[in-house]
């Protein structure tokens, strides 16, 4: 993925295909690499950056964009990490994001988050 123009980043597939999918510090995602996620199945858990409420900066998605990749995506869960102070108070933003009525569920990450029964491989 690229974290802004073409600064590559990497995104992480963990466990069994599509269990875990981590895309952090990311503007762009390649149709070769969408792609591919779109070819795994539904993914489990997605975790990708959002650094503010609307569509980011150069290097980061905001949360507009994000929520964009997570519909095309469509992921069992996806936490969004990476966000600055001006996303908003962390229980305002996820009484927002409960709302949304998207077909899966979607939450701010925290400092000390701990997902549990990944399967591995």
């Amino acid at each position: 993925v690229f974290h802004g123009g073409e600064y590559i980043s990497l995104g992480f597939s963990i466990g069994k295909e599509a269990e875990f999918v981590y895309i952090s510090d990311v503007k762009i995602i390649p149709k070769d690499t969408m792609d591919y996620l779109k070819s795994i199945g539904r993914i489990g858990t997605l975790v990708l950056d959002a650094l503010n409420t609307t569509t980011g900066v150069w290097s980061h998605m905001g949360m507009e964009e994000a929520l964009q990749v997570a519909e095309i995506l469509n992921p069992k869960i996806v936490y969004f990490t990476g966000m600055s102070c001006s996303i908003g108070m962390h229980d305002e933003v996820e009484a927002r994001l409960a709302k949304l009525g998207t077909t899966f569920e979607c939450h701010l990450a925290y400092d000390g988050l701990l997902l549990e029964g990944f399967q591995g491989h």
